[in-house]
């Protein structure tokens, strides 16, 4: 018994080491894709907002994607930027210190949102969606510009 349990231990630390390897290699690829990736999750995010009511399991599966998304690329940011922690001037480091916190609030935002969505009644729908849609776009724009200004302050 515990030797299967070891084993599908291994098959899972190794399943997931490779899908952490394919997310890396998406995510460093050049910067025209990843261009391509934010206006995709642009458009993504804005089309949210032509869900119904009706569609609001769909809606909120796509905003979960998003969210989903937009984690990795943040996480995978914050890895790199750690990495380089040592050579990164002292104005860079508070930068990111502050931007890091400031992301996170944001992040909140959206969850709180995220989860109006799930619970919200058929009424209260397109509020909610727009809300999560402006949350989630000011979020994505706000790591969009820290991304940049901390990357060519190295």
């Amino acid at each position: 018994m515990k030797r299967e349990h070891s084993v599908i231990l291994w098959k899972c630390i190794i399943g997931s080491t490779a899908l952490l390897a394919l997310l890396i290699a998406s995510v460093s690829q050049s910067s025209t894709t990843g261009d391509n990736a934010k206006k995709e999750v642009k458009e993504a995010a804005a089309a949210i907002g032509d869900y119904t009511s009706e569609q609001k399991d769909a809606a909120v599966d796509k905003a979960k994607e998003l969210m989903d998304k937009l984690d990795t690329r943040m996480e995978l940011w914050e890895t790199k930027l750690e990495g380089k922690w040592q050579d990164l001037k002292q104005t860079s480091k508070e930068n990111y210190t502050q931007s890091k916190q400031e992301l996170k609030e944001r992040r909140s935002k959206v969850s709180q949102w995220y989860e109006n969505m799930k619970d919200s009644s058929a009424d209260a729908w397109d509020n909610v969606k727009q809300g999560f849609s402006n949350s989630y776009n000011e979020l994505s724009e706000s790591f969009d510009e820290t991304e940049k200004k901390l990357d060519s302050e190295q």
